[in-house]
């Protein structure tokens, strides 16, 4: 992970951080939504969106945390999103998910066109993403 660094941060209330990094010469977008409250959360999705939106072939790993709560507030606006930026998004990983929230992962994975891969480290997600 020698290639790891910093390119643009994006901070959205006390907590959520959207970070372009590079691993393996490759641009990934990181959505970290450690310990945010439902507002930060969907505040994240915007901005996520908003940097999607910019240019095609997007790599994109979200970080999740047991203090989140996948509200029903907050999954609708994933779920709406997700399908406006199907077209722009090559993979999706995902890391950091309780039992539960692996479980409505699962749903969401049951509509979403491009699946979204778990997975128990950053590290891996990573890897999976530039292959």
């Amino acid at each position: 992970m020698s290639d790891f660094y910093k390119q643009q941060r994006h901070v959205i209330g006390s907590m959520g951080i959207i970070k372009r990094i590079y691993h393996k010469n490759k641009e990934i977008i990181t959505i970290d939504y450690s310990n945010s409250k439902e507002d930060e959360m969907i505040k994240l999705v915007v901005e996520k969106r908003e940097i999607v939106e910019s240019k095609m072939n997007n790599l994109t790993v979200v970080i999740f945390n047991h203090q989140i709560f996948f509200t029903p507030k907050f999954m609708r606006h994933v779920e709406r999103t997700l399908k406006e930026m199907a077209n722009r998004i090559d993979k999706n990983a995902i890391t950091g998910l309780t039992e539960t929230q692996l479980w409505i992962l699962k749903g969401v994975n049951l509509w979403y066109k491009k699946k979204i891969r778990y997975f128990k480290s950053l590290a891996e997600a990573w890897d999976f993403l530039v292959e």
